[in-house]
């Protein structure tokens, strides 16, 4: 593919996410939030990985785990993901993925990620997605917490 279609595409892909934003109900509009949100910080090293049914048990996100999975793969056309891993990374400061910190790491950096999430997918209040948000921080699951 030639630079000018690959940048096409890209720019089709981003139109045809922001209209299934757009149209999706809240509870699709939050799926689609954390599921990209985790897998931006699992590449990005932030977290560590886990299964998509594992992120769905700490935060009953959907019915059927596979509903879960095109949230990675629209990961890259949701969130900016230099800017996502470099404000996170600066405010943890840590060398190794995580699997847990602190709920006032959690609450600080839920809030900077807050900031950084697309407004079209925003669901709820405020509230809502900064608790969503801590929630996957503390309860990212299995192993001894960083701290």
């Amino acid at each position: 593919m030639n630079q000018s279609s690959h940048g096409l595409w890209g720019w089709l892909k981003s139109i045809a996410f922001y209209i299934l934003a757009v149209l999706s109900p809240d509870w699709g509009k939050r799926i689609l939030l954390l599921t990209s949100l985790h897998a931006q910080l699992v590449q990005a090293g932030v977290l560590q990985a886990e299964t998509v049914d594992k992120l769905n048990e700490s935060l009953h996100l959907a019915d059927r785990d596979t509903a879960l999975n095109f949230g990675a793969f629209a990961s890259a056309s949701i969130w900016d993901s230099e800017r996502l891993s470099t404000s996170v990374k600066s405010m943890l400061g840590n060398a190794e993925p995580l699997v847990c910190i602190t709920p006032d790491q959690a609450a600080r950096v839920s809030r900077q990620i807050l900031e950084l999430a697309p407004p079209v997918l925003k669901y709820g209040s405020d509230y809502d997605m900064l608790r969503d948000f801590t929630q996957l921080f503390c309860c990212n699951t299995s192993g001894p917490a960083h701290a």
